[in-house]
């Protein structure tokens, strides 16, 4: 369609004349400054045998016109205010809004794609609170750049380092441990993000999901919360991904009372804990095993099972011989 929209009603009468008189294609083409496809296009989808009607063109092209694309999500008034309260007002990313709308299960869903067209047309221009308005201006004329690493994981609030190493903890709940981590399976690819407990290791709670985004975190979190509402004094350590500088994410952490614990940026021994664990997963159920798996349904049931047996069934030297869950609960005891 980009093809046609430029050819007004009196190029399509020069076509029309210049045809008629003999001149070639080319000619044509050069003459009112269109490339040679353009012309050839325009003959071939407008001609009806040898003959080619410039009126027939232009209401044909009106046509085509009227019938083309799709009304904007954002040109429902409703879901345009939510979308420019999370966008101006909460500063959030077109990718948190997205995905923040699926977790509050939001009768619309709306892409990031149409977040950023919208961005890009200027809707939002004069829109945000004051300061803020080199956001949306950075978004529109560098758009390609929300893809880019160093942007994503600098978008957010970055948190200190306090636990330092110092990963183990005297009583459940008081440090816990997060990350994202990857299978590759027949060139598909899953994504489990778990909470690992700094007293015990057991595995708190996860989530698996084909998406590394917000909803893989959040619904992680909201599983956790749901287990254990009191969380005052706990410490929670991730990486510097850009899922943990999400305000959404750190919204949640301060809604509880989390003190929120992030590693140095290029040190990934500040995430030993998380590493080892998914280090022993993948080498005692995966590596070696992908045949096993068929599909990722097979491997997210395995990953299940073995999260099970792993707080359950397997026993650690460094618990004296217990299982994850036998030694959380002797804590919670003593």
């Amino acid at each position: 369609m980009d093809h046609y929209k430029h050819i007004t009603i009196d190029e399509r009468k020069t076509i029309f004349l210049m045809r008629n008189y003999g001149n070639s294609l080319r000619e044509i083409a050069s003459h009112i400054k269109k490339s040679y496809s353009t012309i050839s296009r325009e003959l071939s989808r407008n001609s009806t045998g040898k003959s080619y009607s410039p009126s027939k063109a232009q209401e044909k092209y009106k046509q085509r016109k009227g019938n083309c694309g799709r009304v904007s999500l954002l040109s429902n008034p409703q879901v345009f205010e939510v979308v420019r309260e999370h966008f101006c007002e909460d500063l959030w990313s077109p990718e948190e809004i997205s995905n923040r709308l699926v977790v509050e299960k939001y009768p619309v869903q709306i892409s990031t794609t149409t977040i950023y067209r919208g961005i890009f047309n200027g809707l939002f221009d004069n829109l945000f609170k004051s300061g803020s308005s080199s956001a949306v201006r950075h978004l529109r004329h560098h758009g390609k750049s929300r893809h880019n690493k160093a942007y994503q994981e600098k978008r957010g609030k970055i948190a200190p380092n306090l636990i330092k190493r110092n990963f183990f903890a005297i009583r459940p709940n008081m440090k816990w441990y997060t990350d994202i981590t990857e299978f590759h399976l027949h060139g598909q690819k899953l994504y489990l993000s778990p909470i690992l407990d700094g007293c015990a290791g057991d595995i708190v709670a996860y989530s698996i999901s084909r998406h590394p985004d917000m909803h893989l975190v959040i619904s992680m979190l909201h599983k956790a919360f749901k287990k254990h509402p009191a969380l005052n004094a706990l410490t929670f350590h991730s990486d510097q991904g850009c899922q943990y500088q999400s305000p959404m994410y750190q919204h949640e952490l301060k809604l509880h009372g989390i003190t929120q614990n992030m590693s140095r940026k290029g040190n990934s021994p500040d995430d030993g804990l998380m590493e080892n664990f998914f280090g022993l997963l993948k080498t005692e159920m995966f590596y070696g095993q992908e045949y096993k798996y068929h599909s990722l349904k097979q491997l997210k049931e395995a990953i299940e099972k073995y999260i099970k047996y792993y707080n359950e069934e397997r026993i650690k030297s460094r618990l004296k011989g217990l299982t994850p869950n036998e030694y959380r609960n002797q804590a919670l005891m003593n």
